[in-house]
């Protein structure tokens, strides 16, 4: 007899030097609503770091205009704090602020590949943001 074990949640952590931990989770949603659809929903969090000072995002991350993640610009207040959303994190994250996406499908599979994706291309943005800026600084401090 074959056992099938169905992914619930996913958790998966980059670490940015001299910025933190980068947090993206994919949970189980559930089925759309009635009145939407029949498909089944997959929830999505990124949990950016905070500033070791305030409760605020990490002041290397505040980019502004310049990068948008999750649909909302960079600033300080991005996110919510990182107590909102314990049905996709699993646990409390006070040094984070977070925000969520979604995707329906027909399959978690799908669904789950959807959310993974789009969370990849959103951390993708914030890793080429940060690179960008130090590589500007050390060409310029190489520049002879």
């Amino acid at each position: 007899m074959k056992t099938k074990t169905k992914k619930t949640r996913t958790e998966r952590t980059m670490t940015i030097d001299g910025i933190g931990d980068l947090i993206a989770f994919v949970a189980r949603g559930g089925q759309d609503a009635l009145n939407r659809s029949d498909l089944i929903s997959v929830n999505g969090a990124l949990a950016l770091p905070l500033d070791k000072e305030f409760n605020l995002l990490h002041k290397k991350l505040q980019f502004g205009e310049r990068c948008a993640v999750l649909s909302q610009n960079l600033t300080c207040l991005w996110g919510e704090g990182g107590d909102s959303h314990p049905e996709i994190t699993g646990r409390p994250l006070p040094q984070h602020r977070i925000r969520t996406c979604y995707a329906t499908a027909t399959t978690w599979k799908e669904a789950f590949a959807q959310v993974d994706a789009h969370l990849d291309r959103e951390i993708a943005k914030i890793v080429d943001v940060v690179e960008t800026r130090r590589k500007a600084l050390a060409d310029a401090e190489n520049d002879d």
